[in-house]
């Protein structure tokens, strides 16, 4: 089973607009100031304490690798042509 969250669908929602080059949309300005504001501490994405009696330790490796992968290829495609080499 499968649990996405906002931050996974908001992820991918700002990686689809860019690779359709819907960059001028409004929604995709809103992903990413969702995006940023929803950035944990230690530098990873997402909210899956709830799973933790669940999966105890590998609630890391199962869901907030992902996530942050995920949204990690996001901002790379969002930002790909401001910082081009």
């Amino acid at each position: 089973m499968v649990i996405l969250g906002k931050h996974e669908l908001a992820a991918e929602l700002v990686s689809c607009l860019c690779l359709l080059k819907m960059t001028a949309e409004p929604v995709l300005k809103q992903g990413l100031s969702a995006i940023f504001s929803w950035q944990n501490p230690e530098g990873s994405f997402g909210d899956y304490e709830r799973l933790r009696p669940i999966y105890e330790g590998y609630i890391k490796e199962g869901f907030y690798l992902h996530t942050t992968s995920v949204t990690l290829k996001a901002l790379a495609l969002a930002f790909q042509d401001v910082y081009a080499l």
